[in-house]
């Protein structure tokens, strides 16, 4: 509903408009459309995730989360330039693999719902043990 407005007016003496003014509509954080959600990476191998928000004021600081098993916790390891934030992530263990959680608070609020990346094993197999032949 943000854009510019007049006010017109009609009567007997003839038609008259305001000014255009400009109307701001401020909101929190919202998850940006189209952004990728799914990440492979392999055993140590270091992934950069990419979470992009829309908010106006568009200053705004971002938290990571991560969820395993019922496991949560914050990621830290991660940059902000402007309505982006990269975390790097590294999976060491099968359960380092599962959902990476983004939220950004500006100074109308918090996101409502966080935005949220799967990361998934890819790469080469681990290599065998324990075989015999």
């Amino acid at each position: 509903q943000r854009g510019r407005y007049t006010c017109s007016a009609v009567n007997t003496e003839g038609e008259g408009e305001s000014n255009s003014v400009h109307l701001r509509v401020q909101y929190a954080p919202v998850c940006k459309q189209g952004q990728k959600i799914l990440y492979g990476a392999a055993r140590h191998e270091s992934v950069k995730i990419y979470c992009e928000v829309e908010a106006d004021p568009p200053d705004v600081n971002f938290r990571w989360g991560f969820n395993s098993s019922g496991d949560q916790m914050e990621i830290m390891n991660h940059v902000t330039e402007g309505s982006t934030s990269v975390a790097t992530y590294m999976p060491r263990t099968e359960f380092d693999y599962g959902a990476l959680f983004c939220w950004a608070r500006n100074a109308v609020g918090t996101q409502l719902e966080p935005c949220t990346y799967t990361i998934i094993p890819a790469g080469p197999p681990d290599s065998v043990k324990n075989c015999t032949v």
